[in-house]
C-alpha cells in the first residue's frame, strides 16, 4: 500500500519529487511513516526525483 502512495505522488508530482518531498507529502496527509523507509522503497523500486 505505502509503494502504491508513493508511486501516485511521484507521478502527481510529475516525477520531479524525491524522497524528501514524497515524505513531506506522507507527512501532510497525516499519514506515519519514516523518511528512510520511504527513501528505501524508492531505492529498492527505482524511483527517483527529476530535479
Amino acid at each position: 500500500m505505502l509503494l502504491e502512495r508513493i508511486r501516485c505522488i511521484h507521478q502527481v508530482s510529475r516525477q520531479a519529487y524525491g524522497s524528501p518531498g514524497v515524505y513531506r507529502s506522507h507527512k501532510a496527509s497525516g499519514i506515519t511513516v519514516g523518511k528512510n523507509r520511504v527513501a528505501r522503497i524508492m531505492r529498492e523500486n527505482g524511483i527517483q526525483g527529476g530535479w
